[in-house]
């Protein structure tokens, strides 16, 4: 309490702490004892003059813009993307009937990438990129008034009514984890035979799990074969999707996006996530979802899952960040009635800078994407094989790009790191 009164007190007072200690500084020198110095005497009130103007006119100008603010109403319907540059629809005129301040506007909430005031024809034009999805109904900034000299300056927040929808960032991505899932790719039926057995030998292809070559047949023929499993005779249309919410999960929602825009999850599917009650059964029911879970608790959908017959959390799959905590996805995984598909996205792999020609005339070999990010590759990679061994099946994507991480690639990424 006595923290924000001082915060408070001190964000209406035009006069910054370095400037008081000046002034304090001159009014201590002009009244602790006579003397002869008329140029110094001259030169303290000058100052002091100089910062009683400036504190005037800031004042004058904050009052100025304040009743700006007042008189703004809601800001136009917008939809952004996530990370995407876009208007707000706030047109700043010229402040204040002074050139000697200086008028910033910040945004607080919702957090931004970048802001900006851009000059156009109609003045100054908000400019700005949210780092989270979700419906906003309220902008909150911070406005300072300041002047050019830095004696002084106010400052206040200012909340405005807004109508402003962040969608998860469109990208591109890869198919295959899902098609796997609809054709049955290692998905065993627990109530009867198991289906999809591994009947067919063919060469091995960079992405292929490892867990699938034939090391028998390499040791004798020096050749990597992997077996090939067959496919169900139909696809899964009824797919349950979960969205795992966390801090870190924006790439995660972008691969969930992607899926549902080209129809992936199936004809029939069904949509859980974090922080919403029930389960969308359309694209559009199911990208509100994928809104609301920015503000979601973690696994406090999980009841509603777990509230489905048996048969059908057998064709689960959960989209979450790769950042999630392991404890978390462990939970998760094991109160299903079978391990679910876990597509984990992240935004750190990139790929390198490009080689010269001599470079690559010397270095014939393959160069392997950069690691960039808090999550380091070995602790993804351990990770990994943590839910391999839960029966669990993971697929690693790389976001912006959309690209499928094979597990030979993730642990080449681990020995380089």
């Amino acid at each position: 309490m006595t923290a924000s009164l001082f915060t408070t007190l001190r964000d209406r007072t035009p006069l910054n702490t370095s400037t008081s200690l000046v002034l304090a500084l001159a009014g201590a020198l002009l009244m602790s004892y006579e003397r002869d110095d008329q140029i110094l005497d001259l030169a303290l009130w000058l100052l002091v003059g100089v910062i009683a103007l400036m504190s005037l006119i800031v004042i004058a100008e904050a009052l100025y813009v304040r009743r700006w603010c007042q008189r703004q109403g809601a800001l136009a319907p917008r939809e952004l993307e996530v990370g995407q540059e876009g208007l707000t629809g706030l047109s700043v005129p010229l402040l204040g009937p002074t050139a000697l301040t200086h008028v910033t506007l910040t945004w607080v909430e919702p957090t931004p990438l970048t802001h900006e005031l851009i000059a156009t024809s109609q003045g100054l034009e908000e400019l700005v990129s949210v780092a989270r999805r979700g419906r906003l109904s309220e902008v909150e900034r911070v406005v300072k008034v300041e002047d050019l000299f830095g004696f002084c300056s106010v400052s206040w927040r200012w909340r405005q009514q807004a109508d402003l929808t962040v969608y998860p960032k469109s990208v591109s991505v890869s198919a295959a984890p899902l098609q796997q899932l609809q054709e049955g790719d290692e998905l065993y039926d627990p109530q009867g035979h198991p289906e999809g057995d591994k009947v067919e030998l063919r060469r091995y292809q960079e992405g292929d799990p490892l867990k699938l070559v034939v090391w028998r047949l390499y040791a004798r023929s020096r050749q990597l074969m992997v077996r090939t499993p067959e496919r169900a005779l139909s696809l899964k249309r009824d797919l349950v999707a979960y969205v795992l919410t966390d801090p870190t999960d924006e790439p995660s929602a972008s691969t969930a996006r992607a899926y549902l825009e080209r129809g992936l999850l199936g004809e029939d599917f069904e949509l859980y996530a974090d922080g919403c009650s029930g389960g969308a059964k359309s694209a559009a029911e199911a990208l509100e979802h994928l809104l609301a879970s920015a503000r979601g608790e973690p696994l406090d959908a999980l009841p509603q899952l777990l509230a489905l017959p048996a048969q059908r959390q057998r064709s689960c799959v959960v989209f979450c960040s790769a950042a999630t905590p392991l404890e978390r996805l462990l939970t998760l995984t094991r109160a299903l009635s079978a391990p679910p598909l876990v597509v984990m996205s992240f935004p750190e792999a990139s790929a390198p800078e490009p080689r010269g020609t001599l470079e690559r005339l010397l270095f014939k070999e393959e160069v392997e994407a950069l690691w960039q990010g808090s999550l380091s590759a070995p602790e993804l990679a351990q990770r990994y094989q943590t839910l391999l061994s839960e029966g669990v099946r993971v697929a690693l994507i790389s976001q912006p790009e959309g690209r499928a991480v094979s597990e030979f690639e993730l642990h080449k990424m681990a020995e380089s790191a």
